[in-house]
């Protein structure tokens, strides 16, 4: 696990107290094809819903930081209803510096 991930970890369990918190093994861990493009954790907490975790360097987030299966994946999950938010951690901070912003449509089609 990543720093960002363990930040974001504890960021999620401060936000949702109770939740079941699962971490998505992707293909880096698993070797698995099917395993690309999935967010980090999936949470259940009132509803079941997706948390991606970014680690940017600059000012903002580009569309060079998710992967090309990342983009391909969002949008079809999005499509089946499902919810993701995102978190963005800044490399050389401390703290978690944004709020979880919840995708759309409209923000994986901002980022190509």
């Amino acid at each position: 696990m990543t720093k960002s991930e363990s930040k974001a970890l504890a960021w999620i369990k401060e936000m949702y107290p109770g939740a079941i918190t699962l971490k998505i093994p992707d293909f880096k861990q698993t070797g698995l094809i099917n395993a690309q493009g999935y967010p980090d954790y999936l949470i259940n907490y009132n509803g079941v819903f997706y948390v991606e975790v970014k680690q940017v360097s600059g000012s903002c987030l580009r569309a060079s930081d998710f992967t090309p299966a990342q983009m391909v994946m969002f949008p079809r999950l999005l499509q089946a209803g499902a919810r993701i938010q995102l978190i963005v951690y800044h490399k050389g901070g401390r703290t978690l510096s944004s709020v979880p912003k919840t995708f759309d449509n409209n923000f994986i089609l901002a980022l190509e």
